[in-house]
């Protein structure tokens, strides 16, 4: 159904004559981003969007759980909540896409909401102390099973720093998040990598308290 919805916008756009979005773009950009690009992100203007749902001038038709058909020939490439809403299971084999299409010294950085914050704690639905759904990520939790695209899993130092030294890359640094025993990493963050939205030092939720509220990882080819 999404895969007909994409290549009918696709369709309508070339009739309109707009173009959307190639693969040869994205290897002149150098910058992609997980997700669909729209006017009010910053990365518009700079990075190319890879989508399953409406392909654009700013944006290919992709799901980022498959491979690209590119080869070290991208600088950049960055993912903000989004991974939360793939199974922990498929990130391995994401991060392997992402490795083989950056450059040598090319940087993936990825964010994700971190579960070590009281935010995300507190509001989610718990059994006992453990996680289940996070009413806020959209979705809905039925029956013990998330669907409609909330997050899967609830992202923490554990689970996603295991991710990094699973990985194919050579070095990853933690920018933001909680450490396991709760105390929280604040580092300088060079955004000319990559703007991020949810940071201890621009989301009015921690302005009276700044303290992260994502996990923060820029990992290096």
């Amino acid at each position: 159904m999404l895969g007909k919805i994409a290549d009918e916008v696709e369709r309508r756009l070339a009739v309109w004559g707009l173009p959307v979005a190639t693969w040869d773009m994205a290897r002149s950009c150098g910058k992609l981003y997980a997700g669909r690009l729209t006017r009010n992100l910053p990365q518009f203007h700079t990075h190319i969007g890879l989508t399953p749902f409406s392909p654009s001038p700013r944006n290919i038709h992709h799901d980022v759980t498959q491979p690209m058909p590119l080869e070290e020939c991208i600088d950049i490439y960055q993912s903000e909540d989004v991974f939360e809403h793939i199974s922990y299971e498929k990130l391995p084999h994401i991060l392997t896409y992402v490795h083989a299409v950056l450059k040598p010294g090319g940087l993936l950085r990825m964010s994700m909401p971190d579960y070590g914050c009281d935010i995300y704690r507190d509001r989610s639905i718990k059994e006992g102390d453990r996680l289940v759904f996070d009413p806020v990520g959209g979705g809905k939790y039925e029956n013990g099973v998330v669907t409609g695209g909330g997050h899967l899993w609830f992202p923490t130092y554990e689970s996603v720093t295991a991710l990094a030294s699973a990985s194919p890359f050579s070095k990853w640094d933690v920018l933001e998040g909680y450490r396991q025993d709760g105390s929280a990493i604040i580092k300088p963050v060079d955004e000319s990598y990559g703007r991020v939205l949810r940071t201890s030092y621009r989301d009015a939720r921690v302005s009276s308290r700044p303290r992260p509220l994502s996990i923060m990882v820029d990992l290096w080819k």
